[in-house]
């Protein structure tokens, strides 16, 4: 439920600066999955502070620095990096998925 309701109050990229919450891309693609905390100053730069922060907004202007594919999932955090067990989880997401 609290990931929910982070999502409805801190819709914009500016919201969730201004929060101190963080926002991480996941590559989805297999054999690769790498992950990466977002630079939110220079997505505001670029986007705007009122860009949508929703992943379905956000997800599709991304592209994984690794691979370079576009099946990037965006992850919304209070930390700055995320715990192993949250890359695992996606993992194991991404893999339902295929």
């Amino acid at each position: 439920m609290r990931e929910k309701l982070i999502a409805v109050r801190h819709r914009t990229l500016g919201a969730l600066r201004d929060a101190g919450l963080h926002l991480h891309a996941y590559c989805n693609n297999p054999g690769c999955h790498w992950s990466s905390r977002l630079d939110l100053s220079a997505m505001i730069e670029r986007l705007g502070e009122d860009q949508s922060a929703l992943p379905p907004d956000l997800a599709p202007r991304l592209v994984c620095s690794r691979c370079g594919g576009k099946n990037v999932a965006v992850v919304l955090s209070a930390a700055e990096e995320l715990p192993d067990d949250a890359a695992e989880y996606l993992r194991r997401q991404s893999k339902k998925r295929d």
